[in-house]
């Protein structure tokens, strides 16, 4: 504190100054400390963010398709009829919107009678039609496209929808 109080006499600063800038040091010092309180107590943060977002947080995720999944998932899409017609009707697939989807699913054991689960990777991918959104899901081992489901919506909202979807 000598130290500080040496260089504002040096700079020539008033008493006005030098309470500006205990007041500013002093505020900074219980903002940084309310600032640890805070994120060291838990629960009362995570009431608080509860109730700032009352559906916790939803995670997407899965693994990037390799080149050949790519491939071989446009190539599923372009040999079905209803991707053709989108198609020639000026429809495009854009490469970077064919993503991967994880599925887990059940099956019976035809030896054993056991149900087991299997997971396969999928492939979802975009059209595009105008304002059109499309999304095709094609199943990669059976080579073929499962399902084909459409929105004529210019952004749709996808946070509303999964919300939607938990409820």
């Amino acid at each position: 504190m000598n130290f500080l109080k040496s260089r504002t006499r040096e700079a020539g600063s008033s008493p006005a100054r030098r309470r500006l800038l205990r007041k500013a040091v002093l505020s900074t010092t219980i903002a940084v400390m309310l600032l640890a309180v805070a994120l060291l107590t838990g629960p009362y943060v995570g009431s608080k963010l509860s109730s700032i977002l009352p559906r916790g947080t939803i995670e997407i995720k899965g693994r990037e398709l390799t080149t050949q999944q790519k491939d071989a998932a446009l190539a599923v899409l372009m040999s079905d009829p209803e991707v053709k017609e989108l198609l020639r009707q000026g429809a495009a697939i854009p490469p970077n919107r064919i993503l991967s989807l994880e599925v887990v699913l059940s099956k019976v054991n035809s030896e054993t009678g056991k149900i087991e689960k299997v997971t396969e990777i999928w492939a979802e991918a975009q059209i595009m039609l105008g304002v059109q959104k499309y999304s095709a899901q094609v199943d990669l081992v059976g080579e073929k496209v499962l399902s084909i489901s459409g929105s004529t919506a210019k952004r749709a909202d996808a946070g509303q929808q999964i919300a939607d979807f938990l409820d």
